[in-house]
């Protein structure tokens, strides 16, 4: 579509009125036979044409697509398992991303689902190309070792607890999610939940980092609560034992002592060279994990599998910091990625979300506007960060 919704509306009533005057001449008699017979081809086509227009019309309005090709061979990713009465939800952050980024650049969204017909009847309408893809039954089903998995999972007092199909997502986010076919036609990808909202127009394409020679974009560099990484830094060492294979950067994942640090890259938003995460290692990890059923047991999740993947396969060079993202996630975590500075996990910044989701997760984005706490400030008294955290609270 070369033209602009406002042209081809003065052409289409243009045409409307010439098909209309010719019509009034040929009934008037105001034409012989054989121009009557030309003019009445003449106007069939012409038909044609205005039923062609109001087709196009009708379709997405134009005003929202940028002309020409994708900037990039790139996509921006959605999964929704089990979930699909969140549709609405999903709509409004893709409508917020493809008005303050994806626009620009004519990326497609890809939704990952297992109800295929309800989330395409959601977004039929959508201004963007969208392709929604299904995800074969099998690959997100409860696995036999799961068996007996608590329905909810708890954590402390946060009282909303984790489902067992969020659990059932989040397994399948930390590998086969990449292996997906819907993903083939594209070489950089952005993952984005669906209560990732864009607050206001991005600084720039995340996306071009990973086309400079990146491999992996990440929004936050965390850590999680102790009660969901129960066993897990204890599995990846002897996974890493059994493949004889050592960590390219074991300070991401290991603090100075040996201990499990439990750090992640945050993933409400993430973005991935597509062949990077087709990597065998990752899907050797991935199944070596799976083994333990350690996602249904203790909340294991795919955030901490996408670090153990970088921090075993990729060059500190190839792991972007995406300052130009500007994304409220599910209304809590409000993070300007602009006043954040660099979170790279090679230079020891920590951001500790431990404490309970009534307060701990604005505390630790507050804490990332400050500037983080480097790996040297974390062991400043006790006191001190007591009475950083009680000034925090009062300010809120």
């Amino acid at each position: 579509m070369c033209c602009s919704r406002r042209l081809r509306f003065a052409l289409l009533a243009g045409a409307t009125l010439s098909l209309a005057g010719g019509v009034l001449a040929a009934e008037s008699g105001w034409l012989d036979g054989g121009a009557q017979i030309g003019l009445a081809a003449v106007s069939t086509a012409m038909l044609a044409g205005l039923v062609r227009s109001l087709a196009l019309l009708r379709a997405a309005p134009p005003e929202e697509r940028a002309p020409g090709a994708a900037t990039l061979n790139g996509a921006l990713l959605y999964l929704m398992l089990g979930n699909a009465e969140r549709a609405p939800h999903l709509r409004a952050a893709m409508r917020s991303v493809h008005k303050h980024y994806a626009r620009a650049h004519n990326y497609t969204f890809v939704v990952l689902t297992d109800d295929a017909p309800a989330l395409e009847a959601a977004l039929r309408a959508f201004p963007a190309r969208v392709k929604v893809a299904r995800v074969d039954a099998s690959e997100w089903a409860l696995p036999d070792n799961a068996r007996g998995a608590p329905e909810t999972f708890y954590l402390g007092n946060f009282s909303a607890g984790f489902s067992l199909k969020y659990r059932q997502m989040s397994r399948y986010a930390a590998g086969p999610m990449f292996l997906h076919p819907a993903l083939d036609e594209f070489d950089y990808v952005l993952k984005l939940d669906d209560d990732a909202l864009a607050t206001g127009a991005w600084a720039g394409d995340p996306l071009r980092c990973l086309a400079s020679g990146g491999k992996f974009g990440y929004w936050m560099f965390l850590e999680d609560f102790p009660g969901v990484v129960v066993g897990l830094g204890d599995a990846l060492r002897a996974f890493l034992a059994r493949e004889r294979l050592a960590l390219r950067h074991p300070e991401w994942v290991f603090r100075r002592d040996g201990s499990y640090r439990g750090s992640y890259f945050y993933g409400a938003a993430f973005a991935f060279r597509v062949r990077a995460m087709r990597d065998g290692s990752l899907h050797r990890l991935w199944r070596d994990l799976d083994a333990t059923a350690g996602w249904f047991f203790h909340r294991w999740d795919e955030q901490k599998v996408l670090l153990f993947h970088a921090a075993l396969t990729m060059a500190s060079e190839e792991v972007c910091f995406m300052s130009e993202l500007r994304v409220s996630h599910g209304r809590k975590w409000v993070t300007d990625a602009a006043k954040v500075r660099r979170m790279a996990p090679d230079e020891g910044v920590r951001i500790w979300a431990g404490e309970p989701a009534s307060g701990g997760a604005k505390w630790a984005a507050e804490e990332a506007v400050r500037g983080g706490m480097s790996e040297r400030g974390a062991h400043r008294p006790r006191r001190r960060r007591r009475r950083r955290r009680r000034r925090l609270s009062e300010a809120r």
